[in-house]
């Protein structure tokens, strides 16, 4: 038996000693119940694997991740050949060089029969029937340092940093690009249309039309238009699960780019990347999700918002290299300092709206009634049992007369806006944690009216009518008060004489 202790003597996570309850919930969460309320601890979400000597030997230097179609995950280093899991906690399998693949491997890609293709700085090697060899031998390589693999049906695409070619799986014959000799090519990617693209080092993006011909994407200084570099770095390139032709990029000193069919445009106007260093791009069209790893973490973008995951979130290694989906909406991801499993938490933050400022009134069913022009601000509340205040994002759209309805993010924890015609309006608020879940959305209905003009009077100003008419009876009773008392005087003076 092992004895863990959590707590004030031992992890501070609990803030009592005192526990009336625990219990395991479906996602394997361990909740405690405790005087002081309910804690969950979630030790599964993030995993750190280091191998071997620690977080310098190069067994840990991941290069690349692939999981196969059993579920395999293979790990390609800078310097301890190539690993193998077969489930995240299961003992690893190293290949090496006495094993018939090189120490140094740079990319892996899993053929259409289901073999496993590395390239490495000494060529490109191939694993099937429990064992490694060399693929293709080096005559038939433009250069031995295979920078990209990519499967397309029955062949697979071998780039290199002196060109490009397309070998045939079922008869081992091998067709040579020669639109890119002599050229370093750097990713490669197929879209929707199963249409390859090409990012090279120093002539841009090239794009292989379903007729075989070629579309080049070159910088041009005198088209803004234009890819703003000719150098993809890493594996910069990726399809936009929205748009069919549309792709992310990542360029040499220009960071994430986007090509929507017409233009290229910067795809990170507002900083929302980790760093501008960007290093691999991932994609997950089911999921409508794109990863970017950077030197300073991984940041999301899922067609609404950003958000980031950095060491202090719980990855191990700050320098992103590659990002690999896994089982049951699991991810691997690694760079130089070694591999970290996350399992992203699944259970919604909360939100609500809390008080309102500005000149209304709230109605029996809860909506709000604002005049045309006056300003109303709705101060938001919003938790979550994982992600921490301040990395919840907070969006809100309003629908309503001359609106678009379009999200927009909250800030500072309150919506000011004011109403400029007249009619219902709609609030919709929601959070979003960095696990990406969104809550439901707490609704606020607003109805605009056109207030009635006001009245100006004489020692006070503009007033409302209301008040004016208020003013006039006060004014009438007084008055005639006065008149009665003043009657009454005189009547009781007439009496007494």
């Amino acid at each position: 038996l092992r004895a863990v202790v959590y707590g004030p003597a031992g992890n501070t996570s609990l803030t009592t000693r005192f526990v009336r309850g625990i219990a395991v919930d479906a996602d394997g969460n361990i909740w405690y119940a405790t005087p002081a309320g309910a804690f969950r601890f979630q030790a599964h979400m993030w995993r750190t694997d280091i191998q071997g000597q620690g977080e310098g030997d190069l067994i840990n230097h991941v290069n690349d991740l692939l999981v196969d179609r059993q579920g395999r995950l293979w790990v390609a280093t800078g310097g301890g050949g190539i690993r193998v899991k077969a489930k995240p906690s299961a003992e690893e399998v190293v290949y090496t060089p006495e094993d018939g693949v090189p120490s140094r491997v740079l990319t892996l890609a899993e053929a259409a029969d289901g073999a496993i293709w590395a390239g490495t700085f000494t060529g490109v090697f191939r694993y099937a029937t429990g064992r490694w060899e060399q693929a293709l031998t080096s005559d038939l390589l433009p250069s031995l340092v295979v920078t990209v693999l990519l499967s397309d049906g029955p062949y697979m695409w071998i780039g290199t940093d002196l060109g490009l070619i397309r070998y045939d799986t079922r008869d081992g014959s091998v067709e040579p690009l020669l639109e890119f000799a002599q050229q370093s090519v750097e990713a490669l990617m197929l879209d929707g249309r199963s249409r390859l693209w090409v990012g090279t080092q120093h002539s841009g993006v090239w794009q292989r039309r379903t007729d075989g011909q070629w579309v080049k994407h070159a910088h041009n200084p005198e088209d803004e238009a234009s890819i703003p570099g000719n150098w993809i770095i890493g594996s910069g390139l990726a399809p936009d699960w929205r748009a069919d032709g549309h792709i992310w990029a990542i360029v040499y000193n220009a960071g994430l780019v986007y090509w929507d069919g017409q233009a290229w445009s910067p795809a990170d106007l507002e900083g929302q990347v980790a760093s501008s260093l960007i290093w691999t791009l991932e994609v997950e069209a089911d999921a409508g999700m794109l990863w970017v790893g950077s030197e300073a973490g991984v940041s999301l973008f899922d067609g609404r918002t950003w958000g980031s995951l950095t060491p202090e979130d719980g990855l191990n290694s700050p320098v992103v290299y590659a990002i690999e989906p896994a089982e049951e909406g699991a991810y691997w991801i690694g760079g130089p300092a070694g591999l970290s499993y996350y399992r992203p938490d699944r259970r919604p933050p909360w939100v609500r709206i809390g008080s309102f400022t500005g000149d209304f009134e709230m109605r029996a069913d809860g909506a709000i009634e604002v005049p045309v022009g006056e300003a109303l601000q709705l101060s938001i509340a919003a938790g979550d049992l994982q992600t921490d205040r301040d990395k919840l994002e907070l969006l809100y759209r309003r629908s309503g007369p001359g609106d678009d309805g379009g999200w927009q993010e909250v800030t500072a924890n309150a919506i000011e806006t004011t109403f400029e015609e007249a009619g219902q309006y709609r609030f919709e608020i929601v959070a979003r944690d960095l696990s990406f879940n969104y809550s439901e959305p707490a609704v606020q209905t607003v109805n605009a009216f056109v207030p009635p003009p006001k009245v100006n009077v004489p020692g006070l100003g503009l007033v409302d009518p209301n008040t004016f008419r208020a003013l006039i009876v006060l004014g009438l009773i007084s008055t005639l008060g006065a008149g009665y008392i003043t009657i009454e005087l005189l009547n009781h003076r007439r009496r007494s004489i």
